[in-house]
């Protein structure tokens, strides 16, 4: 059986990114136009409020999760572009095929682009780093498990070669820390430690202070688009963010960018940024969802009955409207409407989540879940819950299936601790945030398959890992939306991985702040300007 890769932990929290403020613009130093904004103002400094960056090597376990480091760094090799993410935008890399029964992935890079220390960056470069993650115990490596060899072509052709078909390799070369391509030059000379401090990319800001309270991101005059890349720097503080003071400082014009969920932060927030007129708010995808993964390996949920008494006894709707304030969508399915797939694409999301609706065998129903409790004789658990937001909807939960008189006593634990649960098996149930990729084929695996670490004690289904093994092996619309119905379909009926909520990612901007790319996992400001001092 094919080993599924494991998602890395930036890709779990993606959209849960800190707020972002601006000090010290600086005046333009030249007069400078754009065909379609107002003058732009060249400079500035952009200041993200950060949890911190132990490391900031993308092999390394201690990446810091759910930041925008990655791209201001590296660049990427592609942008996931569209409202579908179907189509791969070039970045470093121009182009790609498949070849060999999709066992083969040929990418075409960018020719003439150096690294930040000089070198250059070419197919050798891009081997060096594909071989480097498939070597190293991290998350990278997972995307790797059936890598055979990689060749060079020619001086900007690097070829991939795979034991079996992966369709899905060319999203992981756009969506997960593979796609950050470092120096191998760097690597070499600094070592693994000093290159985490101070890694060499070819993006478009390269780091230049690092410690324990900041890391400043200064621009990078050699990036290949530097006449599109207007800021002078990043700053990010270590000081981790408070949605509500955050919001409050960027309505003051002391923050310029602020990067919201629906599931991640009050809806009251949220509210008050999409009603403030001196502010803009960009309404991304609904890629991002909470779950509810089982122990399926222990009591009570080693019955099936437990794990559908706890689903007919959710009612999605009402908190999605009532706790979330509208700013989330019910999940009948592992999914996000916006997702690749999702059934009843491309209609409204109304169509899609009646379609998705039909997938789900256990809807809403007290009378229904009452009934399994008693013929359990009762039904008790403890009930992990992480932190914020989560703990809000997690308690909302636990009022439910009172009702139907489950008993679920609540345990908040760390976002470290519950990954280590999973691993170990100590726990019966417990909240979890995924998703922010178009492609589910990129984390639904790691919940999914009892082979990878958090899904070791949740369930065990040959059905659905054969599924999972056969989105490898198309790349058409049709077979892949038929494919992720019956693996959604069966995940529902067997009532693992429990949806609840998904929602969408929202930005919200001074208006003197233009041109940041929107990437769900968080903002590029590779092409970010200013057109007026902010207030």
């Amino acid at each position: 059986m094919k080993r599924h890769r494991r998602a890395s932990a930036a890709l779990i929290m993606a959209g849960l990114v800190a707020s972002v403020c601006l000090t010290g613009l600086q005046a333009a130093s030249s007069a400078t136009t754009h065909k379609a904004t107002p003058a732009i103002r060249r400079g500035g400094t952009v200041i993200i409020v950060s949890t911190g960056a132990t490391s900031l090597d993308p092999i390394s376990p201690l990446w810091p999760t759910g930041s925008s480091f990655g791209y201001q760094i590296f660049g990427a090799l592609f942008d996931p572009t569209g409202t579908s993410g179907s189509t791969l935008a070039p970045d470093l890399a121009t182009g790609y095929v498949f070849t060999n029964g999709y066992k083969t992935l040929t990418v075409t890079l960018r020719s003439g682009v150096k690294f930040q220390d000089g070198t250059a960056f070419n197919a050798k470069a891009v081997a060096y780093n594909i071989l480097r993650d498939a070597g190293t115990s991290s998350d990278v490596s997972q995307y790797f498990t059936d890598l055979t060899s990689v060749t060079t072509p020619s001086k900007y052709t690097v070829a991939i070669h795979l034991s079996h078909p992966d369709t899905n390799l060319a999203t992981v070369l756009a969506d997960t820390n593979a796609t950050y391509i470092v120096s191998p030059a760097a690597v070499e000379s600094e070592g693994a430690t000093q290159f985490g401090l101070f890694p060499i990319g070819a993006g478009p800001f390269k780091v230049t202070t690092n410690n324990a309270t900041e890391q400043i991101l200064s621009a990078w005059p050699g990036y290949y688009a530097s006449k599109t890349r207007y800021l002078s720097s990043l700053e990010y503080l270590n000081d981790g963010a408070n949605p509500t003071t955050a919001y409050q400082a960027l309505a003051s014009g002391a923050v310029q960018s602020f990067t919201m969920i629906g599931l991640g932060d009050p809806p009251t927030v949220l509210q008050e940024a999409e009603t403030n007129p001196s502010l803009k708010t960009v309404k991304g995808s609904d890629l991002v969802y909470t779950f509810l993964p089982v122990n399926t390996n222990k009591p009570p949920f080693n019955n099936p009955l437990a794990r559908e008494a706890i689903d007919y006894c959710t009612n999605r709707a009402q908190i999605a409207t009532f706790v979330q304030g509208g700013f989330a969508n019910p999940a009948p399915i592992l999914a996000g409407t916006s997702e690749q797939y999702y059934p009843g694409s491309p209609g409204s999301t109304k169509a899609k989540l009646a379609a998705a609706n039909k997938l789900q065998p256990y809807q809403y129903n007290v009378a229904m879940g009452t009934a399994l409790v008693k013929q359990l004789g009762g039904l008790s658990f403890q009930f992990n819950e992480l932190q914020g937001q989560t703990s809000v909807i997690a308690t909302a939960l636990a009022q439910q299936w009172a009702q139907c008189g489950i008993n679920a006593t609540p345990n908040i634990v760390g976002f470290g601790q519950v990954f280590g649960d999973y691993a170990t098996g100590n726990f019966q149930l417990s909240t979890q945030i995924s998703g922010g990729i178009f492609n589910g084929a990129i984390y639904v695996p790691l919940y999914s398959v009892p082979t990878a670490a958090d899904d070791a004690h949740g369930f065990n289904s040959p059905t659905i890992t054969n599924l999972l093994d056969a989105t490898n092996l198309s790349s058409n619309n049709a077979a892949l939306t038929g494919i992720w119905s019956r693996i959604w379909g069966g995940e529902d009926k067997l009532a693992v991985n429990i949806p609840i909520l998904s929602a969408d990612n929202y930005y919200v901007d001074n208006k003197c702040l233009k041109g940041l790319g929107f990437i769900e996992a968080g903002v590029i400001f590779k092409s970010a300007y200013y057109t007026c001092t902010p207030s």
